[in-house]
């Protein structure tokens, strides 16, 4: 069910309509849901986030899908805690000249709810930078870079995360050289001392739920980054049946699941550049995810796609991407939108 929301008079320094609305849709699998995210994901759609399937792997008890929809085929996915902050995941459907004031369109209304105090967001540099531009007053509320205007605050940066981008056309298969020598290595060792059986596509039908469930379990309890994630999308994922993804592949050693890797397609890219979704090991074997990420780089090179976008990452993570060679990276930084007390 969509909710209206008309702009008031606190929002015309923002340059939008009194006439504008915004639509808060919660029923987000909904069949008129998902033919608006779709055509709102077709027309503006630019980010490794920006998939449907993906948007909905995330309710779970603690949190809730909304769509947010601005009209002219313009939106962007929040979640909805239990705790009734927000959070907007990835960057906003629309021209980038847009973005800035729908996102303080958006907080600003989720702000006339009493019991909701702040907004996670996870954004480009540049955008944060603009959002400090349209609210900045004269006072700095303190040397680490945190403005307010009115009842918004937006907040220190928390932390940055870094996405490397994979060429694909230029992955080499047979890793020679010096460059792959470790990765070479690591390959030629697991498939010497294990029984390693590589599902692709429909094939993971036949794994049981319950070991997906394992696995989710296992990698969380053993990893360490910093980036956000959230287990039980993986799980909702693993549940729809990899919906929305465009290669997947699951590795078990001797008979026992031990990682899967996912993709799917990045928007308005004519189906040739994807995202590195789902990237799950056990932890069981040193140098497991080397030999996950070898063997899904080698099926996304033979499928024909250009390039893979590796997901964001804090330095640990990056250190261990860049094993496989990027050809450039991008920059977000995490920080929260607060409303001033």
């Amino acid at each position: 069910m969509a909710v209206n929301y008309m702009i008031n008079n606190a929002l015309k320094d923002l340059k939008v309509k009194e006439s504008d609305v915004i639509k808060i849709y919660s029923d987000v699998q909904s069949l008129e849901c998902k033919a608006l995210i779709e055509r709102v994901i077709a027309k503006n759609g630019f980010a490794p986030e920006h998939n449907y399937d993906y948007f909905i792997s995330y309710a779970s008890k603690k949190m809730t899908p909304i769509f947010v929809y601005f009209g002219e085929d313009k939106g962007l996915f929040s979640i909805k805690w239990d705790d009734n902050s927000y959070q907007i995941i990835s960057e906003i459907m629309a021209q980038e000249n847009d973005r800035c004031n729908l996102a303080l369109l958006f907080v600003n209304y989720v702000f006339s709810n009493v019991d909701t105090k702040k907004v996670f967001v996870e954004f480009p540099l540049s955008l944060r930078k603009e959002l400090l531009k349209t609210i900045h007053s004269e006072t700095k509320s303190n040397s680490e870079n945190k403005f307010s205007k009115g009842n918004i605050i937006i907040g220190n940066t928390l932390y940055h995360l870094h996405t490397p981008i994979i060429e694909l056309s230029r992955w080499d298969t047979e890793l020679v050289g010096s460059d792959f020598s470790k990765l070479r290595k690591a390959k030629g060792r697991f498939f010497r001392n294990f029984k390693v059986e590589i599902l692709k596509g429909d094939e993971l039908s036949s794994i049981d739920l319950l070991d997906f469930e394992k696995l989710v379990s296992e990698w969380k309890r053993n990893r360490k980054c910093k980036d956000t994630a959230y287990y039980e999308d993986y799980l909702n994922f693993f549940r729809s049946k990899f919906s929305g993804s465009a290669c997947h592949i699951a590795i078990k050693l001797n008979e026992v699941l031990c990682a899967v890797a996912a993709a799917w397609t990045i928007p308005n890219t004519n189906n040739e550049n994807v995202y590195y979704a789902i990237n799950l090991h056990n932890y069981s074997v040193s140098e497991l995810g080397d030999f996950l990420t070898v063997l899904f780089l080698d099926e996304l090179k033979l499928r024909g796609f250009k390039y893979l976008d590796f997901g964001s990452s804090d330095e640990k993570l990056l250190a261990y991407k860049n094993k496989f060679k990027p050809v450039s990276q991008y920059e977000v930084v995490c920080f929260y939108i607060r409303k001033e007390k």
